[in-house]
């Protein structure tokens, strides 16, 4: 920079000063580094430990803390803050679909790193047959909270063509859910119905999420039935208890070997049992005669003077209001809400 200065003679004279400005030196960023023991590709229910422990700071300063920020499927946002002092914590993967996670540290001057460390992965089932249910609650202000009447609380029903209780829904026949054993859900997570000398050909609820919005994910390695004798599944979703938080969008996923080949979104209240559809096996893509799903169908409500509203060709999707099986004992306390 040059100044031009006068100087106090007649005629005045004047001065030229030169210098150079010297910038106020930024503070140097420390270096995040994500560690996670997880390939790229992994399965649902997958686990790993988070570590912030190998970032550093390039002039030695020493590394205060760390945040991870986990972006997921099916709109997930979750910020893990390490509960431990050498920085780990446990995420879990259990929706399928792609996750992203980055990593922000500071040093002991309270710097932050300028740039995270991000890693992705991709979550894909490997069964046969993989059955999500995530749902979301719009007046729940964190859905990725937990903790006793945090969220709201849906549950995942499959039940195999044997289960048969109460004509709730008014459909004609006996309904499958809260069937024993026949009916997979919260309370009878892991039935026996195929041989007893197998595991492949039982279904598994391997996540009931209680507080929020899920997934409850469901898993068969290897489902009964064969080209000659097959098997027809019953899919359903019920709004257990709403916690205070109102209405929900429910959204089922039906994966076939790791394919995504069924999506479907229904909005539900509390109590709504939400007749999905049935799923045969084997289908027609894999040596059966029928396709992999048929959904259920109304045109009306499914209880209107013992009509037979339920599967029929097009309409409405089957939603019995209000669902509650005697037969059943821990529905009864929600019993005094329904009309």
């Amino acid at each position: 920079m040059t100044v031009i200065v006068p100087w106090g003679f007649e005629p005045p004279l004047y001065l030229v000063l030169t210098g150079k400005g010297v910038a106020k030196p930024q503070p140097v960023c420390p270096v995040a580094v994500l560690g996670c023991d997880l390939p790229a590709q992994t399965i649902p229910q997958s686990t790993c430990k988070l570590s912030w422990a190998k970032s550093y700071s390039p002039t030695g300063k020493k590394i205060k803390k760390g945040l991870f920020t986990l972006k997921g499927p099916n709109g997930l946002i979750a910020v893990v803050d390490p509960s431990t002092a050498v920085g780990e914590s446990i995420m879990a993967f259990n929706a399928a679909g792609p996750y992203e996670l980055c990593l922000d540290v500071w040093d002991e001057d309270n710097v932050q790193s300028c740039v995270p460390d991000c890693m992705k992965w991709l979550v894909i089932p490997t069964n046969a047959l993989h059955i999500e249910l995530v749902w979301d609650t719009p007046t729940d202000p964190d859905q990725n909270d937990s903790g006793p009447d945090t969220g709201a609380d849906l549950d995942l029903h499959f039940a195999n063509e044997f289960a048969s209780t109460l004509d709730i829904d008014c459909d004609g026949s006996a309904d499958p859910w809260f069937s024993n054993p026949w009916d997979t859900f919260w309370f009878n997570s892991a039935p026996n119905w195929g041989a007893p000398s197998l595991q492949g050909d039982n279904p598994t609820l391997d996540l009931d999420d209680t507080d929020g919005a899920g997934p409850e994910n469901l898993n068969m390695v290897a489902p009964e039935g064969t080209a000659a004798e097959p098997m027809t599944y019953r899919l359903g979703v019920q709004y257990w208890d709403d916690h205070g938080f109102g209405a929900s969008l429910a959204t089922v996923k039906i994966y076939l070997y790791g394919t995504l080949v069924v999506k479907l979104q229904n909005k539900l209240n509390p109590i709504d049992m939400w007749y999905v559809g049935k799923i045969n096996w084997p289908s027609k893509a894999i040596g059966g005669t029928q396709p992999l799903f048929g959904q259920c169908y109304q045109t009306g409500l499914s209880c209107v003077a013992k009509q037979n509203l339920m599967w029929q060709p097009a309409g409405e999707r089957c939603v019995t209001p209000c669902y509650t099986n005697k037969l059943f004992n821990a529905l009864a306390n929600q019993a005094p809400i329904c009309p």
